[in-house]
């Protein structure tokens, strides 16, 4: 993520409304101006910043309006936060590791739907998503984490709203699981609230993102921990399924009837947009939070958003509509 402190010739760009003069740093991505559809790419030079254009981006955070291609580039909720108010330098840091994890799960689906063109009469396909499922257990874990490094770098910004500005939240600890989870259940908020000094409606977030974060920690320790792997998929015309009433499918209320096969099988990409959707969602919902609880300072621009670029956007761009026909032996490119 390039970032330069604020200088005089930050106020000439088009991606800066206000300079922040607070610690801040403005965040250098690309820029795509949808007035004449071109690309810009922002590079200090010698204390001065140059604009070098670029016929197009192949991959990564760009600042707009508007999406580029709707079709493939993503709306970072958060990312867009931190962009207009809150790009100190502990807050930007830490984004990058979730920035990542964004990139890596719009891969894992790619893989999936490589898998599932290309191994329909491949005896031991089953094996394959599997071993993908897995990672992505341990991805969305991990992305909790890292999601929990953004948390604890914007914690040292929530103060008190009166003349005196204390800060109010005490150091936060570096696992995800710490707070939200006690004894491997969700932690009260009041108990949230009593140990780490966290306002209310950060508290009820924790503890509203607690139940899938313990099911993906669960299973990831299942398998980390005590040997246990996921039952195979069936490989049907429709796509991969699996029995929603094993364990640990029976624990995920992701299938509405009317997309069962038999009653009982259920499309097995549910399990990995769902997944993916919710723990995306989970930052989003935490930024939307901050926005109530954080006295944020001028935007560095009000209009410009964040939106990630990436060889394979379209799978995050396309989570609600797959979630509504989720077998991928019905999709028309399949």
């Amino acid at each position: 993520m390039k970032a330069v402190a604020s200088i005089d010739s930050l106020r000439e760009l088009p991606i800066v409304a206000t300079a922040p003069a607070d610690g801040r740093l403005v965040l250098l991505h690309q820029y795509f101006d949808t007035q004449d559809q071109s690309w810009h790419l922002f590079l200090p030079v010698n204390d001065e910043i140059q604009d070098g254009k670029i016929a197009d981006l192949a991959s990564g955070t760009y600042l707009a309006t508007a999406p580029a291609d709707a079709s493939r580039d993503y709306l970072l909720t958060l990312e867009t936060l931190l962009f207009r108010h809150l790009s100190f330098p502990r807050v930007t840091g830490a984004y990058e590791a979730l920035s990542s994890d964004f990139h890596q799960c719009a891969a894992v689906l790619e893989l999936y739907e490589r898998l599932a063109a290309e191994s329909r009469d491949e005896a031991h396909s089953s094996f394959l998503v599997a071993a993908q499922l897995e990672y992505l257990v341990f991805l969305l874990r991990a992305l909790y984490d890292s999601l929990q490094g953004v948390i604890r770098a914007i914690a040292d910004h929530v103060v008190t709203l009166d003349e005196e500005q204390r800060k109010i939240v005490r150091n936060l600890p570096g696992s995800f699981a710490d707070i939200a989870l006690r004894k491997n259940a969700p932690r009260d908020p009041a108990d949230i609230t009593a140990k780490y000094g966290l306002p209310q409606q950060f508290a009820e977030w924790y503890h509203s993102e607690a139940p899938t974060f313990a099911f993906m920690r669960n299973i990831r320790d299942d398998i980390a921990h005590r040997g246990r792997d996921f039952p195979l998929a069936l490989k049907l015309p429709e796509g991969f399924a699996v029995d929603i009433t094993q364990h640990p499918w029976k624990g995920m209320q992701l299938w509405e009837p009317e997309l069962l096969l038999k009653g009982n099988l259920g499309s097995l990409r549910m399990v990995f947009v769902s997944l993916i959707a919710h723990a995306i969602a989970a930052t989003d919902r935490f930024g939307s939070v901050t926005r109530q609880l954080v006295r944020l300072p001028p935007a560095v621009h009000p209009d410009l958003a964040c939106y990630l670029r990436s060889p394979f956007g379209r799978h995050l761009v396309g989570l609600s509509s797959v979630r509504k026909q989720p077998w991928e032996g019905r999709d028309a490119a399949v």
